[in-house]
């Protein structure tokens, strides 16, 4: 249900002209419905609309194909791999950093 769906976002940096953001759906019944994607959108929209940021970057799991396929139709362009840089579940993951700029940026409709 979707009531049941929550979506983490963070950019703790917003003042800065680089902020990272990060997000993630914590409900599996909330995934692949559109809402991370238009709470990413809305959340770039945001930065770019009311902050100087030149760019803004996303670091995603490497083999989280989901995340990367939403960041890419918002526009982000995968950058490279950070090797062996986040240790979880017991193992290092490599982890794929995103970036998207303000010359490239497209508003998307109703955002």
């Amino acid at each position: 249900m979707l009531a049941d769906c929550h979506i983490l976002m963070r950019f703790p940096d917003a003042d800065f002209r680089h902020p990272e953001i990060g997000f993630g759906i914590t409900e599996v019944s909330g995934r692949g419905q559109g809402l991370g994607q238009e709470a990413v959108g809305l959340l770039v929209a945001y930065l770019f609309g009311g902050y100087a940021a030149e760019r803004i970057s996303a670091v995603t799991d490497a083999e989280n194909r989901p995340a990367q396929r939403l960041l890419e139709a918002l526009g982000f362009r995968r950058e490279g791999v950070l090797r062996r840089a986040s240790f979880r579940d017991g193992q290092w993951c490599d982890m794929a950093i995103y970036g998207l700029l303000r010359a490239e940026w497209k508003p998307q409709a109703g955002l």
